[in-house]
């Protein structure tokens, strides 16, 4: 812990990120493989199958997003307090993100289960698609407590820095899913066929098995936070202290996800081959942003490190080396996208609708990938300093004020068809990253200027 703790505060900027992000990048790249495989197989049980999962996506990022408000949350005070060397009051932060992780699970499965069909009643499932959504979204329902408990147990193994960890964690998850999902979905072997069901059960035991392997680490662990349940003492500020962060957080995904409803509205104008083909997109933009994703989770802790030190020079140097890094990163990913649309779009769908409308979506979006990097960057270093609501508002302006508006407006005013749909995603990719990183820059400024006013 002390050798990883010198490295974030002293060790040389560039090489420290890049070698504490590979395996968070690695992690997150092994868990978009399972999005794509998952998509891959499901897929295979026709055009119906795959509308369905489009229509669950967003529910699912909304328990997703909850879960990693709660982890970032958990992660941006265990980093500042590691980094101002609290260790005691580190391991009792650790424990309340599980209490927390556990409640909101238990309220998930509650109104959930109750609430599911009039959920996708109002995204538009028609009757056809309703009980292959339901059949999906009860089952994911009924696993919430693991998908919550992942989400904040990686976060904290981000929040020390134990990023290897969080890649092995990843890892298992998503190497017994990708192995789960062709017995469970076509009933393989001895396993019944349980087609969209196995997809959904696939998760739940795959994350299961990923937070026992990883809640025995923690128990088992040597190091200075291994968990120690007799010593909890409830402080309802450490849970204040989470939600400040993770609560913006959880909204700021929470919108993306009520976006993504929006979108999948708009998409259905046009028919289910036009879901599919945002959906089959969209997908696969997450294998595009992985980079930014992983520097994002990095940079969080790096930056709650070295601002719970009281090093803010070294705090702006951190985000400015990660912010050039990921524009030029994402931009020549997105350079990539451009160029061979129609080759990945083929790989998982073969209906010439779904792939006509798939390579206009990234012949319109994928040119904004770097502005997309900036933005998950900036708001991750703003979520190190301890600073939750700018992902909130930022996510509002990108898809409550820019995307969505925009889209409807193109889309039913000036008649331009599903294009209306990614125009609106490009603008507002690159107005999130623009806006976000003037913003962080224009805080960590004057926080520099009240520090030398000061002394």
């Amino acid at each position: 812990m002390a050798d990883k703790r010198k490295l974030i505060l002293e060790g040389k900027i560039l090489p420290t990120l890049l070698k504490l992000s590979l395996p968070i990048i690695i992690g997150m790249l092994m868990q978009t493989m399972f999005n794509i495989v998952d998509t891959y197989f499901v897929g295979k049980l026709g055009a119906n199958g795959l509308a369905a999962i489009s229509l669950t996506f967003p529910v699912v990022m909304f328990m997703v997003s909850i879960g990693n408000g709660i982890a970032i949350g958990g992660s941006s005070l265990l980093s500042r307090l590691l980094g101002s060397n609290q260790y005691k009051e580190a391991k009792n932060a650790i424990l309340h993100t599980i209490l927390l992780a556990f409640l909101v699970s238990f309220i998930f499965t509650i109104f959930g289960l109750r609430l599911a069909p009039k959920i996708f009643k109002f995204m538009g499932a028609t009757t056809e698609l309703m009980p292959l959504t339901l059949d999906y979204i009860t089952i994911i329902f009924s696993g919430s407590l693991f998908i919550f408990l992942f989400s904040s147990l990686d976060g904290i193994l981000r929040g020390q820095g134990n990023m290897t960890t969080s890649m092995i964690n990843l890892g298992i998850a998503t190497i017994v899913n990708i192995l789960l999902d062709p017995f469970l979905i076509f009933g393989l072997s001895f396993f019944p066929r349980l087609d969209m069901k196995g997809a959904a059960l696939a998760t739940v035991i795959a994350r299961g098995i990923a937070t026992i392997w990883t809640l025995f680490y923690f128990l088992k662990s040597d190091n200075v936070l291994s968990l120690d349940i007799k010593s909890f003492k409830f402080d309802f500020n450490i849970i204040i202290k989470i939600i400040k962060v993770g609560f913006p957080a959880s909204i700021s995904q929470a919108i993306f996800s009520v976006a993504l409803v929006g979108f999948n509205k708009l998409a259905s104008a046009f028919g289910p081959n036009i879901v599919a083909a945002f959906g089959l997109g969209f997908r696969l933009d997450t294998l595009a942003v992985l980079p930014g994703l992983g520097l994002a989770a990095t940079m969080t802790t790096m930056v709650g490190y070295n601002f719970g030190a009281n090093k803010l020079n070294r705090t702006k140097k951190i985000t400015t080396a990660g912010l050039k890094l990921i524009f030029g990163i994402m931009s020549g990913v997105g350079i990539i996208f451009f160029f061979i649309p129609k080759t990945l779009v083929k790989l998982f769908n073969s209906n010439p609708e779904v792939i006509k409308y798939g390579v206009q979506y990234f012949k319109y979006v994928s040119l904004t990938y770097g502005f997309l990097g900036l933005g998950f960057l900036s708001i991750a270093s703003f979520q190190g300093i301890g600073h939750g609501s700018p992902a909130f508002i930022n996510n509002l302006i990108r898809f409550g004020i820019v995307a969505l508006p925009l889209s409807w407006l193109l889309i039913f005013i000036f008649d331009t068809g599903p294009s209306g749909l990614w125009t609106g995603m490009a603008v507002s990719n690159v107005i999130f990253g623009v806006i976000s990183t003037t913003w962080f820059f224009y805080v960590v400024n004057n926080l520099l200027e009240d520090i030398k006013k000061t002394s």
